[in-house]
């Protein structure tokens, strides 16, 4: 890798990894429909396929990071959705 990659890569995660650990610690989704978060974590998936095929460490790693995360916040935002229908639809 080289040193650009290695900075920008640096940079990109820790831009990214606060945002979700905030959200899993508020326990709340992020404000993103549910299909853009599909989306991002389909393209995320072929972006490091493709890297994988070009053997591009940095972006290998920053893609599967970027899988990971879009994963967690498909969870988050599936979890979190129950859990308000189910706090404003309360069962007699």
């Amino acid at each position: 890798m080289d040193l650009i990659g290695r900075i920008g890569l640096i940079l990109l995660l820790i831009s990214r990894i606060p945002e979700t650990i905030s959200s899993i610690k508020s326990k709340r989704a992020p404000e993103m429909p549910v299909t853009f978060i599909l989306i991002y974590l389909t393209a995320s998936v072929l972006l490091t396929i493709h890297a994988r095929i070009i053997d591009d460490l940095v972006f290998i790693i920053l893609n599967a990071v970027a899988s990971v995360l879009s994963g967690i916040n498909l969870a988050l935002k599936i979890v979190f959705r129950r859990k308000n229908l189910n706090s404003t639809n309360p069962r007699n």
